[in-house]
């Protein structure tokens, strides 16, 4: 129950947790129709890319990148 640091292995667990999800409730990955990429640096989209790719480039869902900045106290 750890999060990598790594933003690419990061995005694999993501996909794989929506994928099991969309499986439990009898739909598959070709049911998204919207998907919302929210991420701290904005280069790590690059870095994600290949795998959002393997996920959804048949797909083809409506999709937001936001690049939303943490704030530390």
């Amino acid at each position: 129950m750890t999060i990598s640091d790594d933003v690419v292995k990061q995005t694999e667990q993501c996909f794989k947790n929506i994928n099991a999800a969309l499986t439990e409730g009898g739909l598959v990955m070709q049911d998204i129709v919207r998907v919302r990429y929210i991420l701290p640096i904005r280069e790590d989209f690059e870095q994600s890319w290949p795998v959002i790719r393997r996920y959804l480039g048949d797909v083809r869902p409506a999709a937001t990148m936001i690049v939303a900045g943490l704030l530390w106290n």
